[in-house]
């Protein structure tokens, strides 16, 4: 039984003392830059801006269908370029995604 203890002790010493070189060795590394993904968006439903350099446009209805045929969604702007319908009289509109089996 002691002697089981002792190499229980043991490794967890080995192990900490691996966690300690690791966190010296890798500590001050800048970690690595998340890369966006590289969607397109549609040029119907963006044009350009000085301080955003992208922003959506207002009014603007286009249908999408994901690359992989997984989903298809319908992306509505609003008045005041968010994704809605908008404050007066909505009306009759599809749903904003439709799943494909």
């Amino acid at each position: 039984m002691l002697i089981v203890a002792g190499a229980v002790t043991t490794l967890l010493a080995v192990l900490l003392m691996a966690e300690m070189w690791v966190r010296l060795t890798y500590a001050d590394a800048l970690p690595t830059p998340v890369k966006p993904n590289e969607v397109q968006l549609p040029a119907e439903l963006v044009e350009p801006d000085e301080i955003l350099g992208v922003r959506f446009r207002a009014n603007r209805v286009k249908f999408i269908e994901s690359p992989h045929r997984e989903f298809d969604v319908l992306h509505q702007n609003n008045d005041i370029n968010l994704r809605g319908y908008g404050f007066v009289a909505p009306g009759a509109r599809g749903p904003f995604a439709v799943m494909r089996r």
